[in-house]
């Protein structure tokens, strides 16, 4: 899973910075990718007006969705300022290391349910593809 996060593409916004939470964060309810967005014009001490992060199937909405995914929305200061990622990296290898067996089996669980939902999307897809 590792090697496969590293693969994840990156690409160098109009800021010309890299976003080191692309393809790491997932809508809590739909499961789609969440996607940052920045606009320039704040103060010095934060140089964008807007910094934030929202489910792209909200953003697709407007690309003929109809069944798209509510808007769920996060300021990037909460995901990084106040140490979210931390914590939940702290509770997560507090509980791997109580419970090395529980662990891997839920990891294992989500890996596969993740694989069954690929693949339901990828039949979906095609099955749309072909009705066309």
């Amino acid at each position: 899973m590792a090697q496969k996060l590293r693969k994840t593409s990156t690409r160098i916004d109009t800021f010309g910075e890299v976003n080191p939470l692309t393809g790491l964060l997932y809508c809590a309810d739909c499961g789609e990718k969440i996607y940052n967005h920045r606009s320039r014009g704040g103060t010095k001490n934060n140089p964008y007006l807007s910094d934030f992060f929202d489910c792209s199937a909200y953003t697709r909405a407007n690309q003929k969705r109809p069944h798209a995914c509510r808007r769920h929305y996060i300021r990037t200061k909460a995901v990084r300022g106040r140490g979210l990622i931390l914590e939940t990296l702290r509770v997560a290898s507090a509980f791997a290391i109580s419970n090395q067996e529980t662990f891997i089996e839920k990891v294992r669980f989500a890996s596969l349910i993740r694989e069954a939902v690929m693949e339901t999307k990828r039949k979906l897809n095609r099955e749309k593809k072909e009705d066309r």
